[in-house]
């Protein structure tokens, strides 16, 4: 399955734009979907700070990715890495989604593999761009 996104994002400020909510978090965990035909992960992200949008901070949240998982590894969009355990991201989210069960709902990143970052939380804390702050 060969996912492009519908529009190719040209700065953060047009990411914020378009995201209804902009969180850092860390990844707690993530899984595939066995039974799914569209090739998706599922990553279960703790909240540590909303930047943007309704508060979200101290919850867990459901990402929902384009990936597959085979014998060789995982893939995703461009080959941009999945979301995984452990990781600090900074999450450009939109479109609270009904999801499959367990998950029920969660929410995709913007441009697919444009909304996410991985970051190094001493780096980006305290260090945001006045316009993330309104």
């Amino acid at each position: 399955m060969v996912v492009f996104p519908s529009h190719i994002y040209q700065s953060i400020g047009e990411l914020y734009g378009d995201a209804d909510c902009v969180i850092i978090g860390r990844v707690y965990l993530q899984e595939f979907d066995k039974t799914d035909e569209g090739g998706y992960s599922y990553a279960q992200v703790w909240v540590e700070q909303t930047i943007k949008g309704d508060s979200l901070s101290e919850s867990m949240i459901t990402v929902r990715e384009h990936g597959t998982e085979s014998e060789v590894g995982t893939a995703s969009v461009g080959r941009v890495p999945l979301l995984r355990e452990g990781e600090c991201v900074l999450l450009f989210l939109q479109n609270k989604v009904e999801l499959p069960a367990p998950w029920k709902k969660g929410y995709v990143t913007v441009g697919d593999y444009q909304g996410k970052f991985f970051i190094k939380k001493k780096r980006i804390v305290g260090m945001l761009p006045a316009f993330w702050e309104k």
